[in-house]
């Protein structure tokens, strides 16, 4: 049982980086093109398309700021909004945390919902609580047409 445990746990391991590790791999691909035309990246690439990475003067595919949220993001989930606030990760010298990100209010209150439950889900009738709730604090209108 204990061996088949492991095994459990290399295999969510090895998803969970290859779930990074892809998403990173599909920004570096779309990175050269991010900004251009279908029609720019056919006569610039062929018919295909875009099919392997630029590398860069050191052999490096780049990756845009897509992949630095993500890793962010990672980073959050892993030490928690404590460590990070009281460490002044990201900070310049002498700032605190929620005075250099923008729109940090709003954050905290997005990441309070999700814990305590405020479930919104495209399978939820519209007229729930929580999805009216939602939509009145972030989205400043009344749901319409959704179903």
């Amino acid at each position: 049982m204990e061996e088949r445990e492991q095994q459990r746990k290399e295999r969510v391991k090895d998803c969970i980086r290859g779930s990074l590790m892809a998403g990173a791999a599909g920004d570096a691909l779309g990175y050269p093109v991010e900004f251009i035309s279908r029609n720019a990246i056919l006569t610039r690439y062929g018919n295909k398309g875009i099919t392997q990475f630029e590398l860069d003067h050191n052999g490096k595919a780049l990756v845009s700021d897509s992949t630095g949220s993500i890793t962010g993001n990672i980073m959050g989930a892993i030490y928690g909004y404590e460590a990070i606030t009281h460490e002044r990760l990201f900070c310049p010298e002498g700032k605190r945390f929620e005075d250099t990100i923008e729109l940090h209010n709003i954050i905290l209150a997005l990441a309070d919902d999700l814990y305590t439950g405020c479930i919104i889900s495209e399978y939820d009738p519209i007229e729930t609580p929580e999805k009216k709730q939602w939509y009145a604090r972030y989205c400043k209108m009344e749901p319409v047409g959704i179903v």
